[in-house]
């Protein structure tokens, strides 16, 4: 048993050093275009003549423009509402919550 533990202990060691150099992170900031795609359900309240309210729900799939990278293939649910005075968004013009999560597994809330 101390031989295996003799043998292991280094190869511990090595993975716990080499694994973060090996999966790399990503960049805190960037920027990147991409298209959503996907089916959701919107209900729309009209407030007199000017303002409407717009909720929604949608589930969707991500596809960065570059064909890999950020967010590339990965899976999406938004819950949200925007409101519109006069045809045009009321700043900030979509408030809602979004979770996408990459086929690594990775999530960006």
């Amino acid at each position: 048993m101390k031989k295996a533990w003799v043998f292991a202990s280094p190869l511990i060691l090595l993975l716990a050093f080499v694994q973060p150099v090996i999966s790399g992170e990503l960049p805190k900031e960037g920027s990147f275009s991409y298209k959503a795609c996907g089916n959701g359900t919107f209900a729309a309240i009209a407030m007199g003549e000017e303002r409407v309210q717009l909720n929604y729900e949608f589930y969707g799939l991500i596809l960065n423009d570059a064909g890999e990278g950020f967010l590339h293939l990965a899976s999406t649910h938004s819950l949200g509402s925007v409101h519109m005075v006069k045809g045009v968004y009321a700043e900030p013009w979509d408030r809602g919550f979004h979770v996408y999560i990459d086929p690594d597994g990775d999530k960006v809330l």
